[in-house]
């Protein structure tokens, strides 16, 4: 029982007040303004006390000119006044804004949709250290390349093998805050031609089976102090050390005839841009690649593959000189999927790689020949087997993270692996999944791995 004259810890008084302009409902256009009070109060010392004060204004609005339009837009700015138990305060503001459009023209021969948003705050710095988890539940692998028995943030790899990794990275946030601008970008742009001339005949028919969308994606994290430049998000640049966190993706996936059962080809463009000032300084990685991929159907059991990928990727920072290297590389690949039936099938793989360092001198060059297995039993499970050949010929001896890189976390020579995994329901509440990992190579003593999972549903 609490005496009527005491208060519980977490007591607290809210009060809000507000007014709001809004138009009837319409099929065309409505919006909303809003402005609000509130005053929120916690018990200190077993009294009462100002804990924060907010005025906040809002508004929005959805506009559709016309069929399969549609424009949505929104503004919140926010002022807090925030107090100790000592009478101290603090004032901090905050605005996000936003607008949405989305549409389709020409029974859907082009989509499109786009996205922005801005907005202001408080972040915390961050460090990020790792931590060591069982094996094969983590995500990075270390290596001491300096051979000094300490683990330094800049000898830690994400693992090329999932059974090996046995550490996790995680973000620690520090006592220190600072006033950042965030901005979201989204674009994403359709055409298929189909939509208008899958019936038609002779070029229209041709132009018909092209098909291709593009996405956009842009986010960033600055301290600027020029507003117009802190909500650009196309404001990128590594030098700037106003910027925070920064992170760009495109995609672009163009294909020809890929309705048809028989033959087809396809086209993909991938750029990914991320940068980070952590602790020690600015850090990232750059990654863009063109591959052409041509499929078809020698016979009906028999799907072939071939593709042609050329890429880059460069690391950068300033603090740790090992993880800056620019990768040039080529890959060409073929695949035989064989499908015999419903519940059998068989993938035969080859691969050639071709990668250089055009920041050194380094040189990698791979074969890589691969058998899948896959046999699905009938009300008893899936057995999978994978058996892959790896000769890494590298032209020196490359070490710390760009040997990790360009080696794939392989050995220079021959290498081997062998996966076989089996997956079963015992009943509607048991489940076991068995996997074994196993690899070999010319330099490195012979690893096996061995799990066992068993799944109740209860």
């Amino acid at each position: 029982h609490v005496p009527t004259d005491t208060f519980v810890a977490n007591s607290f008084k809210y009060q809000e007040a507000s007014i709001f302009l809004k138009n009837s409902d319409s099929t065309h256009y409505t919006y909303l303004f809003q402005v609000k009070n509130v005053i929120s109060e916690k018990v200190s010392k077993n009294q009462f006390y100002t804990n924060e004060i907010a005025n906040e204004a809002h508004s929005s609005f959805e506009f559709t000119p016309f069929r399969n339009n549609i424009l949505k837009g929104t503004a919140t700015f926010r002022n807090n006044h925030l107090y100790d138990t000592l009478g101290s305060s603090f004032e901090e503001n905050f605005f996000l804004a936003g607008i949405n459009y989305s549409a389709s023209f020409l029974k859907n021969f082009i989509t499109l949709s786009s996205f922005y948003e801005a907005g202001s705050g408080m972040e915390q710095k961050k460090i990020f250290t790792f931590i060591k988890v069982a094996t094969g539940q983590g995500t990075h692998v270390w290596f001491d390349y300096n051979q000094n028995g300490i683990e330094e943030i800049n000898e830690f790899e994400i693992s090329a093998f999932q059974n090996e990794a046995n550490y996790v990275q995680v973000w620690i946030t520090s006592n220190e805050y600072m006033n950042t601008f965030n901005t979201q970008f989204y674009q994403s742009i359709q055409i298929r031609p189909a939509q208008l001339w899958k019936n038609k005949t002779g070029v229209l028919n041709f132009f018909s089976r092209f098909q291709n969308s593009t996405v956009l994606r842009m986010n960033q994290k600055n301290t600027h102090k020029n507003f117009e430049s802190a909500i650009n998000p196309f404001n990128i640049d590594y030098n700037d050390t106003s910027i925070v966190h920064s992170q760009v993706n495109i995609t672009n996936h163009l294909s020809f005839n890929n309705q048809s059962q028989i033959w087809g080809m396809e086209y993909f463009f991938k750029l990914n841009q991320n940068k980070n000032v952590l602790y020690y300084g600015p850090e990232g990685v750059n990654y863009k690649s063109h591959e052409f991929l041509i499929k078809g159907r020698p016979q009906k059991k028999l799907l072939l593959k071939i593709s042609y990928t050329l890429s880059q990727k460069k690391l950068f920072s300033d603090y740790f000189e090992s993880k800056n290297y620019l990768l040039n590389s080529n890959m060409i690949r073929t695949e035989l999927q064989f499908i015999y039936s419903n519940t059998f099938n068989i993938n035969l793989t080859y691969i050639f790689k071709d990668k250089i360092n055009k920041l050194g001198i380094e040189k990698v060059k791979s074969n890589e020949i691969e058998l899948d297995l896959n046999y699905r039993i009938v009300q008893k499970g899936v057995l999978q087997l994978k058996l892959k050949y790896v000769n890494m010929q590298e032209n020196m001896t490359i070490l710390d993270n760009l040997g990790y890189d360009m080696l794939e976390g392989q050995s220079n020579g021959n290498n081997g692996i062998c996966t076989l995994s089996y997956q079963t329901q015992i009943n509607d509440y048991l489940s076991v999944d068995f996997q074994y990992n196993g690899r070999v190579s010319e330099t490195q003593k012979t690893v096996h791995n061995g799990s066992l999972q068993l799944k109740v549903l209860f």
